[in-house]
This record gives structure tokens, C-alpha cells and sequence, in this order.
């Protein structure tokens, strides 16, 4: 498996520092946990090395014998509060950069996936340039690279359960005048969508700024189906549990609302059940985020 290959091959293969859950020829039983990896190296043609996000290295198929046991996806890894860097974050260049123009210029983002020296030293490709390299990482003015910003989550703090409309008070709330407004790259989520509140003339919309999201790290997934009017509805959080541990380990799941039996296809996003077809999509969502479109919903419900 160390042997030499060439670079046609090579090409061929996703990049190191590529994010990858298990493919159409996944054979491997739960060596995946369900979960993502990083590919951290290349092998023999077709071959690629694979460090699960939790814990386990192995080898697997992207192209040998015909089969692809893993597939590519987007899912940047996100750490925990204190954890240090792992294959799989990504990196920008920090105040101590030297390398030039190597990452395509500043702002640019790299794919962590090799860590060393306890998490001191870190091997990146970069996404614009296709370049690796080892550089420095920290949050110092020393230091080479820094995780971006979306790779670190904060320490998570209590929260306390307020009424839904208490809560819908709170967060379209105006800004006093000496609290001026902080920017992300990131625009808003659209909560009235993710909630499926869409209805033309509704007078229940809520607008929240820029500054409702940033720190908010990304701790789970939402599912949503379309209705008919193009509006998108959270499941439930026990089909959402469903969804969620059925996505990376089978191709389709048989989900019962209010008595209708609707079959998931995972591979197509959409769920059907007789003629009707509905569209479905999978989203990461904070727990606040969860909450407002909760809160919206239930507002809503009880109006």
C-alpha cells in the first residue's frame, strides 16, 4: 500500500483532505460508526486511506475493481469545545503567513489532513490551488494558519425554556442604538421557510439580523419535507432521529404520518407515498436554530 503512484492515477482520486461517508459498494459493515471521514492519504490506483471522525483508519475503494466503497461529500468536521485539530477541519492563513500565494489569496480555505506535534503542526491542501503544505496553527499573531471560523464550536451554555411565544419576542427584539451590528459571510437562515411558513399576505414573519447567528456552532441536522405550495416543514424530532440514523446505512426508510405510510428515498431526497411525491432535504441547524423554527411552528399552532 505505500508503493508509489502515478500522478494520472492519483488525479483520479479524491484529494487528501476530502470529506467522505460510504458509497454505493460500502461492504464494510459499521467500520464508519454511520459517520464522516477524512481521506488522509493515497494508495495503491484506486485506493484511498480513510480516518473516520471517530477514531478509525482503514483502507477502501474509489475506483479499484470497478467499486466506490466511499463517496465524496461537503461536510467540513466541527470540533468540540476543547478539542484540538483533526483531519478534516478547515484552515485559513493566521497573521504569521509566509507561504505567498500558495492558498489562492486571502480567505481562502484549506482541508486539514494530517495533525501533528498535539495539534501544533497541521498538513492542508488548499481548496483554490490544489497545493499541500505544513504549516503552524494557532490563534496567534505566529502562527501560519487558524481554524475557520466555522470548525471551532463554542462551550455550550445553558439555555432555559421559554414559552414559544416568549421566545419569538425575544429574538425579533430591535437593537438598542449602542449595539452596533456584527457581519458574517454567512447570510440568515430563512426560518420562516425552514418552519414551512410561507403563506402569501401572512403577516407572521419574523426577520432576524446577522448577529442572531454568529457563535452558534453547528450541532445537528434538521429534515424537511415541500408541500405543495413550495413551503418546507420540519419532521418531528423522533422521525428526525430516524432520518438521521437511517441516512449513511440505507437506501430508503418507511416513515408513518398521521396514519399515511410515506417511503423515503434517500438516494432521490424525496419521500412517496401512492402518487404523491414530496421533495426532502437535510440541513444543519444549531440548537437555537431548532428552537425558533419550534417556536414559530407552535405559535402559529396555537393561533
Amino acid at each position: 500500500h505505500n508503493q508509489a503512484i502515478s500522478r494520472q492515477a492519483t488525479d483520479a482520486l479524491p484529494p487528501c483532505g476530502s470529506r467522505v461517508r460510504r458509497g454505493p459498494d460500502w461492504k464494510w459493515a459499521d467500520q464508519d460508526r454511520g459517520g464522516v471521514g477524512t481521506v488522509v492519504e493515497h494508495q495503491s490506483p484506486g485506493i484511498v486511506s480513510v480516518l473516520w471522525d471517530r477514531g478509525r483508519k482503514d483502507i477502501y475503494r474509489c475506483g479499484a475493481e470497478g467499486a466506490f466503497d466511499v463517496r465524496v461529500v461537503d461536510e467540513p468536521r466541527r470540533l468540540e469545545a476543547g478539542e484540538q485539530a483533526q483531519p478534516g477541519v478547515q484552515v485559513i492563513r493566521s497573521g504569521g503567513w509566509r507561504d505567498g500565494e500558495r492558498d489562492g489569496g486571502t480567505g481562502h480555505i484549506g482541508c486539514v489532513y494530517k495533525v501533528e506535534d498535539a495539534g501544533r503542526k497541521v498538513w492542508v491542501r488548499w481548496t483554490a490551488t490544489g497545493l499541500q503544505q505544513s504549516y503552524s496553527l494557532g490563534d496567534g499573531q505566529l502562527s501560519e494558519v487558524q481554524l475557520y471560523p466555522a470548525a471551532a464550536r463554542p462551550v455550550a451554555r445553558p439555555r432555559q425554556r421559554v414559552q414559544p411565544e416568549q421566545r419569538l419576542n425575544q429574538l425579533s427584539a430591535p437593537r438598542h442604538a449602542d449595539q452596533p451590528p456584527r457581519h458574517t459571510d454567512q447570510p440568515p437562515p430563512n426560518y420562516t421557510q425552514a418552519a414551512g411558513i410561507g403563506v402569501e399576505g401572512s403577516t407572521t414573519v419574523v426577520r432576524l439580523s446577522c448577529d442572531d447567528f454568529l457563535g452558534l456552532g453547528v450541532e445537528k441536522y434538521s429534515w424537511q419535507w415541500q408541500d405543495v405550495d413550495s413551503s418546507w416543514h420540519l419532521f418531528p424530532d423522533r422521525q428526525t432521529v430516524a432520518l438521521e440514523e437511517a441516512f449513511p446505512r440505507r437506501p430508503s426508510l418507511v416513515l408513518t404520518t398521521e396514519g399515511v405510510n410515506w417511503t423515503v428515498d434517500f438516494e432521490a431526497m424525496n419521500e412517496r407515498s401512492g402518487g404523491r411525491v414530496r421533495a426532502l432535504r437535510r440541513a444543519a441547524l444549531s440548537n437555537r436554530d431548532r428552537e425558533m423554527a419550534e417556536a414559530i411552528e407552535q405559535s402559529l399552532t396555537m393561533n
